[in-house]
């Protein structure tokens, strides 16, 4: 279950649609460092393992992705091209993408969580 998350570290700073929804890249880029313990670069070991999309294997249970569109802190597309990536590496994966709900999540977030909780359990 993920709700807004960063899952592609590199990515967010070098995909030309991503770049145009951070302002501030640069404050983020920082911050972000700093909890990765390296300055960024797009080669550095360390920003590569913090990126989930590197490290998705055919154990990796169901996930499912809540995003919106009107985030202003992390770019949805992480969520598109993460779930992307699962589908791409036969991983079971739902990804929500809504207009509406910022940071937070879409406004029935338990509601989707709990359907696909109960959709996943019953499998």
């Amino acid at each position: 279950m993920g709700i807004a998350g960063v899952y592609d570290f590199i990515g967010r700073f070098t995909d030309k649609e991503q770049i145009a929804l951070q302002p501030g890249m640069e404050r983020k880029i920082k911050s972000n460092g700093q909890w990765i313990g390296a300055a960024y670069s797009e080669t550095n070991a360390d920003w590569l393992n913090a990126s989930a999309i590197n490290h998705l294997d055919k154990m990796d249970p169901p996930v499912l992705l809540l995003h919106c569109k009107n985030d202003n802190i992390v770019p949805w597309m992480q969520s598109r091209d993460f779930h992307a990536a699962m589908q791409k590496n036969g991983l079971k994966s739902e990804s929500v993408i809504t207009d509406k709900g910022g940071h937070s999540g879409p406004k029935d977030t338990k509601a989707l969580m709990l359907k696909f909780f109960k959709k996943t359990l019953s499998e």
